[in-house]
């Protein structure tokens, strides 16, 4: 597969694919529901959250570090290779995302990868700068059109 001479749509289409085949129609949602724009101003925001000194945060990292790494070895590879033990229901957003971008990387590669992102933009609302877009609606219609498949074949 050569990334460069696919057009936006089947980078994008194929990317939807792939995030199905590896993290399932739910997993594939999550991912991108990662990807959405956050909300709130954080520069007004920041200035009410806790400040706790630095004893406190070196703890807390080093509590997350013990807890954290043996669990993320157990799905974590060098390249996205699902195995037979990995359920996306069972993993949390920030695994399933991680998994996902491994996956698109690996496949798409770096250019591919950033194209696939691209499409997955959301739209500003301006008709000159989002025509180019694809509508984020067309996930739905590619999980519907998966589920369909799914009914037939039983």
């Amino acid at each position: 597969m050569d990334v460069h001479k696919m057009t936006d749509i089947e980078i994008y289409e194929f990317g939807i694919e792939l995030l199905i085949d590896k993290l399932g129609p739910a997993g594939m949602m999550r991912f991108f529901w990662q990807n959405e724009p956050g909300k709130g101003n954080y520069s007004v925001d920041r200035h009410k959250l806790p400040q706790p000194d630095i004893e406190t945060i070196i703890k807390e990292i080093q509590k997350l570090q013990e807890t954290e790494q043996p669990r993320r070895k157990k799905w974590a590879s060098d390249s996205c290779q699902v195995n037979s033990q990995m359920n996306s229901e069972k993993m949390t957003d920030i695994e399933v995302y991680e998994l996902g971008i491994a996956c698109l990387k690996d496949e798409l590669g770096t250019v591919g990868f950033s194209r696939f992102l691209s499409q997955c933009e959301p739209l500003t609302g301006d008709y000159a700068v989002d025509r180019h877009k694809r509508p984020m609606s067309s996930i739905d219609m590619i999980a519907k059109q998966i589920e369909l498949e799914k009914k037939r074949s039983e």
